[in-house]
């Protein structure tokens, strides 16, 4: 086997907005829009011959209850697509949201479009949709299409999930139950915009309190080492007007696509109470040329007692343990470990990082050509390893930055060994720059590097 890739892990704060980005995605599953906002579901109209015209109006909801919050709009979708009395909804509709009572407004391709209003309670609530509208579009035109909807109270669901079959070693950690109207069917395990999500940790118990009458798909999601699986065939459910209902849910265990790769992460070798603020685990697949870095590995923050759980795609993987001295701050990484991982197969990796004194760099910057009447109201240094340059585009996210009111910028949060610096400033015009001449420094443990860089004034 060739030698592993080594690793390019991205910075603490970028792997903790992906966590929360995770986490967010599982706990709502579904998306809304800004009042007045038209959300752009591809469909057949986007194939609709003539030029667009506007379909506005208001929606307003009749004997809503004084708490009523959520969300309402119209959906449009193709009238020679969708025979309203018989299927419904189409998959992919145009939608408009707006509060009640107020306008909404759609752009719509010109010929004939059937319209439905819709309402959710709460914040991505199950969708209550109401009869189809005829209205034809005229390019370059204008109609408008007032619709009242009569309120329904909303039914609760609920009961419990079963997880069968579930091999010895392995737990489910979490559960998701996604509700959706018969018509709006999961596609890629993407909810639409009239689904609703409950999602359960510590129980196998569920509630969904905003699904409305009539005909509904429920389906399982259950998270486990190797991420978070969708069951595609789905629970038909028809819930009354109003009450409560009991579902209980069972699916089999399904053999994931994913492997995974658990253990531990020490640093050894530390000060007594030293603390890192960010530990974790990434891997870059062993591909390519033998030395060159991935741009986008796959990586985890470490749980409780200094465990991680990493699922990865089968195949070669050069995977190493790493912390950081705080957010974007340089990472410290213990030795490439080469692992083969293989689907549905959990393998026990355990990284120890040998403790190392941060470098410090001291950059006293300097901005040339600085025009008349503008002032330097800062200066900035960004720090990047010699193997990852800044190009003037993007900033690598192995790079390290800093910045000064002054003139003396300090990043003392550096592992050592070759780095590139490259000065930048902030001026009183809201013009800002950062030089892409990289000026290069060898750091060593515990030391302290004292630089004077150059950075030349950028007009525009």
């Amino acid at each position: 086997m060739g030698k592993p890739a080594p690793l390019k892990i991205g910075s603490s704060s970028m792997l903790m907005a992906c966590v929360l980005t995770v986490v967010g995605l599982l706990g709502s599953l579904g998306g809304t829009a800004a009042a007045g906002a038209a959300v752009h579901r591809p469909s057949q109209a986007d194939t609709a011959p003539g030029a667009d015209g506007v379909l506005t109006g208001n929606v307003t909801i009749r004997n809503a209850p004084a708490y009523f919050a959520g969300e309402v709009g119209v959906a449009a979708c193709p009238g020679a697509s969708t025979p309203a009395a018989t299927t419904g909804l189409c998959a992919a509709p145009l939608i408009a949201v707006a509060e009640s009572g107020a306008s909404y407004t759609l752009a719509l391709p010109a010929g004939t479009w059937e319209v439905y209003e819709f309402y959710e309670l709460g914040f991505e609530g199950g969708a209550y949709i109401g009869h189809a509208h005829t209205v034809s579009i005229v390019g370059g035109g204008t109609v408008r299409q007032n619709i009242s909807v009569l309120y329904q109270a909303p039914t609760t669901l609920s009961g419990t999930v079963t997880v069968s079959g579930v091999p010895s070693g392995i737990t489910v950690e979490a559960l998701v139950v996604t509700a959706c109207p018969s018509s709006q069917p999961l596609v890629g395990g993407i909810p639409s915009e009239f689904c609703d999500s409950d999602y359960v940790q510590g129980s196998d118990t569920y509630s969904l309190p905003t699904l409305f009458r009539g005909s509904w798909l429920l389906y399982v999601g259950y998270e486990t080492v190797f991420g978070l699986t969708f069951v595609t065939t789905p629970t038909p459910v028809r819930l009354p007007k109003g009450g409560s209902v009991n579902e209980n849910l069972s699916v089999n265990y399904q053999t994931p696509v994913d492997g995974a790769l658990e253990g531990t992460v020490t640093i050894t070798g530390a000060p007594p109470g030293f603390t890192a603020p960010f530990e974790g685990v990434g891997a870059c697949p062993v591909a390519g040329t033998p030395g060159t870095a991935c741009a986008e590995p796959s990586y985890t923050l470490i749980g409780t007692g200094d465990t991680y759980q990493l699922a990865l795609t089968p195949g070669q993987w050069g995977a190493a343990g790493f912390y950081e001295l705080g957010g974007f701050a340089g990472q410290f990484i213990s030795p490439v470990q080469a692992v083969t991982v293989s689907a549905g197969v959990v393998d026990q990796v355990n990284f120890v990082i040998p403790y190392v004194k941060p470098a410090k760099v001291e950059a006293t910057v300097t901005v040339t050509g600085v025009p008349a009447g503008v002032t330097v109201e800062g200066t900035e240094l960004l720090a990047c390893p010699s193997g990852d340059p800044y190009d003037g585009t993007s900033v690598p996210i192995e790079c390290v930055e800093g910045s000064d009111a002054g003139s003396v910028v300090t990043i003392g949060t550096l592992p050592p060994g070759t780095w590139l610096l490259y000065p930048g400033y902030f001026a009183s015009n809201g013009s800002f720059y950062t030089g892409t001449q990289g000026t290069t420094v060898k750091l060593r443990a515990g030391g302290t590097k004292k630089v004077s860089l150059n950075v030349a004034y950028q007009s525009g």
